[in-house]
């Protein structure tokens, strides 16, 4: 599931360049909205007192292996644990109205120290989550012991797109499922992403709060590329002052692929920000917005090229 959006689609006149957007603060607090370890317990609270007694299995993002792109924790595993880590897993058991948790997280080694830097231990994680913790390769052996108690089994689909395909993915979520299930033939297997999804719909005063973050920084982004854009501006230039903008003011990346297109360009509902010169008499569609400690805006304004 993408992260959470606020959508603000419409046509912004030359004019409006030179205007401050309405709700924009005088400065971005760093500090907007974190997300503190109580918050996450009351998530996992909410799960537990939505399931019942169970054991709930979720992993998280992979390490990406290609040219080493940015890490992101997948949104659900994010969601109970705030845990940003890659390689991890997460179990909880609810049993009687109350839940106990458990992060898994990679043993540390020097060669992935060398390429990523240090990783966590399993001795620091409970202060910096709140939660015990063991390394993933503890994980079949302390599943076992508690499915053994006859709880059911929920997982966190891992999947890391909506499209057809993850129906018949093998991510690592899916391949431990199905190693629990061939030793018990008649275990159930039940995923619980719709569930979190309902939870995640309810946004708390700190999500909120992080959400007008990213549309400010988004909207300054936005401000940025209009006082930019000039007959002759390529759409990758555009697409760099905003960018540069956004990350200026802290924002961890875009919140998705920036679509910028001028002329015939934007006209294309998904375009990537390509390299054509934006011509006097056209206009500049830009569908562009930042990631915030795990939150987009989702912003897009047509502007004319001309001044």
């Amino acid at each position: 599931m993408a992260p959470a959006h606020v959508k603000d689609r419409g046509a912004s006149m030359r004019s409006c360049r030179a205007l401050p957007v309405v709700f924009l603060l005088a400065s971005v607090s760093p500090l907007a909205g974190q997300i503190t370890l109580g918050e996450y317990a009351a998530r996992r609270d909410a799960l537990a007192s939505r399931l019942g007694d169970g054991i709930v299995v979720a992993f998280g993002g992979r390490e990406p292996v290609r040219h080493w792109p940015p890490f992101y924790q997948l949104p659900a595993f994010r969601y109970l644990t705030g845990f940003l880590e890659s390689d991890a897993a997460f179990v909880m058991v609810a049993r009687g109205g109350n839940e106990t948790s458990t992060l898994f997280v990679a043993r540390p080694d020097a060669r992935t120290a060398l390429y990523n830097g240090e990783r966590v231990t399993a001795e620091s994680v409970p202060e910096s989550t709140g939660l015990s913790a063991r390394y993933t390769d503890e994980l079949p052996a302390f599943v076992d012991g508690l499915l053994a108690a006859g709880l059911p089994l929920y997982s966190v689909g891992d999947f890391q797109s909506n499209d057809f395909s993850v129906a018949d993915s093998l991510t690592p979520g899916r391949l431990f499922a199905r190693r629990v299930q061939d030793g018990r033939p008649g275990l159930r297997v039940q995923e619980v992403n719709g569930l979190i999804d309902q939870l995640r719909a309810n946004k708390s005063e700190a999500e909120v709060s992080l959400l007008r973050t990213a549309v400010e920084i988004s909207s300054r982004a936005h401000e940025a590329a209009m006082r930019a854009i000039r007959p002759g501006i390529r759409e990758s230039e555009i697409q760099a002052v905003m960018e540069a903008e956004y990350r200026r003011l802290g924002a961890d990346s875009p919140g998705y692929s920036s679509i910028i297109g001028s002329g015939a360009n934007s006209t294309v509902l998904h375009y990537p920000a390509g390299t054509r010169q934006a011509r006097s008499g056209e206009v500049v569609l830009m569908d562009v917005s930042a990631y915030y400690d795990g939150y987009t805006a989702d912003i897009t304004r047509t502007v004319p090229v001309d001044p």
